[in-house]
């Protein structure tokens, strides 16, 4: 049986090591099971849209060029720059369009 071996990094028997280490574990009670945030990055067009799905989604002009990351939280795409958000769209489920904030555009040369 396999945890009866000596583990070759602990030199420990694998058994005895479990029995030591799980009165030390706590259950997870209301802790779990965690969210999945999933989260892409994408590069801000230099019209300043960034594609996620079939869709395009304003940022502000400033950040046309850069990196940003792109996340789906419950009902809506948010959008970040170093961790810190920049742009927040509703989700749906329409295809091919386009998401504008009238303000991301604003001053653009």
């Amino acid at each position: 049986m396999a945890n009866c071996r000596v583990h070759g990094t602990t030199y420990r028997q694998i058994d005895e090591a479990w029995d030591e280490e799980r009165t030390h574990l706590q259950p997870m009670g209301a802790r779990g099971p965690y969210p999945h945030v999933p989260e892409v990055s994408r590069k801000v067009a230099r019209d300043a849209y960034v594609n996620y799905g079939t869709n395009r989604y304003s940022v502000p002009w400033g950040y046309a060029g850069a990196r940003v990351q792109v996340r789906q939280v419950e009902e809506h795409i948010e959008l970040l720059n170093e961790g810190a958000p920049i742009a927040r769209h509703p989700l749906t489920d329409a295809q091919h369009r386009i998401y504008t904030v009238p303000g991301h555009h604003q001053h653009m040369p």
